[in-house]
């Protein structure tokens, strides 16, 4: 399938349960590799992301096995062993960094590479604290680049002030200083789902008042038994259809709503949206079910910390702007020409400058055509849209799609009946 087309008319109604968020299951695969004893996560992802970090993980010791919707992970009673060939990340960025992390506190070595995509990706923000730490780190680019090798082991604590916000890079950082301690400050609050799986294994963080998040040597990790939340950015999707098609009313199950990373629900209330919260208890994510429903939206500001908590959904919110009433500006962290070019073929006034949107929003009407592999979080917002929009709109290359959303374009379908 290369090409997808959502047409006008038909509502979304219905309810949807979606697989479990990938970046909890990266996370929570890693730390159970780390326990001592057995793990069991249910509804983990079986994107190809989480597949790269299990299948990392297998070539550290790691035993693994599916039972139903359950992913079962034991490591080896003595630790990690070395692998004996190179660990292929295939185009997964937090697999490589985590994995470097961990493997940063072994001692032994460790050779990650990856697709073209990781292997041009700048590798240097995590390389320099590793090294500061004391792990021997080499590579392309005088080790700023994969492939590279990671011998490490008899890691010093180390203070490190992150220069520039990244949930990957700070859990790569803390998984290495288990052994010997870390404390990091990060210049923006980033996702804190590694935070949340270490304490729930035994290890003891804090927070100082100057704002360094402190771990303490742990000494083992206690194995885990949780079930994944369904992701945010993928349910934002599901409940941007409800409220943009008239009569659409849509019920999602069991979503993550980790205030760090549920941003988008905030910016979405600002602007009038009709979505109702019901938490459920227990877990260590918050979670809850969300009920969306069509109806007007407004203009609103999505700046400073609650847009930095809503990175990854900009684009949704960029067309969710489109369609209400008055003037939305949306701070976004990239360069949003795309956005206003995509913007001004639905007959849409919009201007990016000083590192946000304006967008005047009004009655957006195609066809439009977004090609994924260019613009993938506009072309999934236009989609979502595209019953919304009169002439629907096409999404070429869907491939780009399908290894984070596999079976998002199915689900759609079944809600209209």
């Amino acid at each position: 399938m290369s090409r997808v087309a959502i047409e006008p008319g038909r509502p979304y109604r219905g309810t949807v349960r979606m697989g479990g968020d990938p970046v909890i299951s990266h996370c929570a695969m890693v730390g159970a590799a780390l326990a001592g004893g057995e793990s069991r996560i249910r509804n983990p992802s079986w994107g190809r992301g989480a597949v790269a970090t299990a299948r990392a993980l297998r070539c550290l010791g790691v035993a693994t096995r599916q039972v139903g919707s359950e992913l079962v992970l034991c490591p080896p009673a003595d630790g990690l062993t070395e692998p004996d060939d190179v660990i292929d990340c295939l185009g997964s960025a937090t697999t490589a960094r985590l994995l470097c992390g961990v493997a940063a506190a072994r001692p032994f070595q460790t050779v990650l590479t990856g697709e073209r995509f990781l292997r041009a990706l700048d590798m240097g923000p995590l390389v320099r604290p590793l090294r500061r730490m004391g792990a021997h780190i080499d590579g392309r680019l005088d080790g700023l680049a994969m492939p590279l090798s990671v011998r490490g082991g008899g890691l010093d604590m180390v203070h490190y002030a992150m220069p520039e916000p990244s949930f990957t890079i700070k859990g790569a950082l803390l998984l290495a200083g288990l052994q010997r301690g870390v404390a990091v400050m990060e210049p923006v609050r980033t996702p804190d789902h590694t935070e949340r799986l270490l304490i729930r294994q035994g290890v003891t963080l804090r927070t100082t008042r100057e704002g360094w998040l402190v771990l303490i040597p742990a000494d083992g990790l206690s194995p885990l038994d949780l079930d994944i939340p369904a992701d945010i950015s993928e349910a934002a999707l599901f409940l941007l259809a409800a409220i943009l098609t008239p009569g659409s009313a849509v019920f999602l199950h069991g979503v993550g709503v980790n205030p760090t990373r549920s941003g988008v629900l905030e910016a979405l209330d600002a602007m009038g949206a009709d979505i109702q919260v019901y938490p459920v208890a227990g877990g260590v994510e918050p979670c809850a079910d969300l009920l969306a429903r069509h109806g007007p939206l407004v203009g609103a500001e999505i700046r400073g910390e609650l847009a930095a908590r809503c990175r990854a959904e900009w684009p949704l919110l960029a067309v969710a702007a489109a369609f209400a009433e008055g003037e939305t500006v949306l701070e976004i962290p990239t360069d949003g020409g795309a956005a206003v070019s995509l913007l001004g073929e639905l007959g849409i006034e919009a201007m990016a400058a000083e590192g946000a949107l304006w967008i005047q929003g009004g009655r957006p009407e195609g066809p439009v055509q977004v090609e994924a592999s260019l613009q993938p979080g506009l072309a999934l917002a236009c989609a979502v849209a595209g019953a919304a929009m009169r002439g629907g709109a096409g999404i070429l290359g869907v491939q780009a799609l399908t290894d984070r959303h596999p079976h998002l374009f199915e689900q759609l379908e079944v809600l209209r009946g």
